[in-house]
């Protein structure tokens, strides 16, 4: 197969995403759903590599892989119905989401046709060193604050779920 390394990453990793979507939207157990979404959210990372877009791939990975597929996971753990699966809803619902999904997918692929298309010159370094300079000097204090309410998040969730399976004992 021709062709340039980084397109083909791109479109495999489009087609392992999209996979693993499926994979998310028709697992009836909520751990292997959340395990497809943890890939689903790896090749989207993947793709964002592969276009060169080096940050937006980590903080993919940092933020959704790292922190929501852990939350949800730490989420699931902690309740009493881990191996509870999801009803089947049958084909009734399938036809009305293919359905929006497609004219979404027909409205957008239109709207691109009246957007203008401009060349941009393709970026040779990377945006990183400066993002990370600026998080660190700049922005430093926004940036702990975050991360403090995001500790302060979690330590208040965790103690919620623990008090209410207390009062059931």
């Amino acid at each position: 197969m021709k062709g340039n390394p980084a397109i083909i990453v791109f479109w495999l990793c489009a087609m392992l995403t999209l996979l693993f979507a499926v994979c998310v939207i028709v697992a009836r157990d909520l751990v292997r759903a959340v395990t497809a979404l943890l890939f689903a959210l790896l090749m989207t990372a993947g793709m964002y590599f592969a276009l060169g877009a080096d940050f937006l791939g980590a903080v993919q990975i940092v933020l959704y892989v790292g922190g929501v597929v852990v939350l949800v996971l730490f989420g699931v753990m902690l309740t009493r119905d881990v191996e509870m699966t999801v009803p089947y809803l049958g084909f009734g619902q399938f036809l009305p989401a293919l359905i929006v999904a497609g004219a979404v997918t027909w409205g957008l692929w239109h709207l691109a046709d009246f957007l203008p298309r401009k060349a941009f010159p393709p970026v040779h370094r990377s945006v990183t060193p400066i993002l990370g300079e600026l998080f660190m000097k700049k922005y430093i204090v926004a940036f702990e604050v975050a991360s403090v309410l995001l500790v302060g998040v979690l330590i208040g969730a965790a103690y919620l779920v623990r008090r209410e399976v207390r009062r059931e004992e």
